[in-house]
């Protein structure tokens, strides 16, 4: 290799060392408890043209006995969610797995397997609004519960959360 070569590669290795430092750095300075922005119950949080809101939340017995029922000290917390497609143009798929209840602790809780699901009937058109229920099993100890849409897994939402830091809806 010449010596230019070797040159822009350290530079680029370096440049993208630095980036990549910098992001996290900023992720694990956002993601602090006290950087959270908890959105009250009914408001909206926007992703884009497409936003979400909680309308209510309660506990429940359980899903019908076909389903089965919580597991030992287990509960079920039912959220109704609205969901908005803010685009003019693009159509928007409602999926509940993207959906999670996060305890005071961190720990993160999906949709109950097994348990209906009243969602979003297919695309939701532009201009459009639906309302979902979903259920959540959770243990009797997980204290008080958020909100959070997306996973900590995608692209878009690790962006998300270096842009606006952890942002959860209240159930309350």
């Amino acid at each position: 290799m010449s010596r230019n070569v070797q040159i822009v590669a350290t530079a680029a290795a370096i440049v993208v060392c630095a980036v990549g430092w910098a992001a996290f750095s900023l992720h694990r300075y956002r993601s602090r408890p006290e950087n959270r922005t908890v959105v009250p119950m009914g408001e909206e949080i926007r992703y884009d043209d497409f936003a979400f809101s909680v309308v209510r939340s309660r506990e429940a017995t359980g899903p019908d006995r076909a389903h089965g029922g919580a597991g030992p000290g287990g509960r079920f917390v039912v959220v109704t969610m609205r969901v908005s497609n803010h685009a003019r143009r693009v159509g928007f798929t409602f999926r509940p797995s993207a959906i999670r209840l996060v305890a005071a602790d961190g720990r993160e809780y999906a949709v109950a397997a097994g348990v209906p699901v009243v969602a979003c009937e297919a695309e939701l058109p532009p201009g459009a609004t639906c309302t979902a229920e979903l259920t959540f099993e959770v243990p009797a100890d997980a204290g008080p519960l958020r909100a959070r849409v997306g996973s900590s897994f995608t692209p878009f939402d690790l962006l998300d959360r270096l842009r606006h830091g952890p942002r959860e809806l209240a159930l309350d």
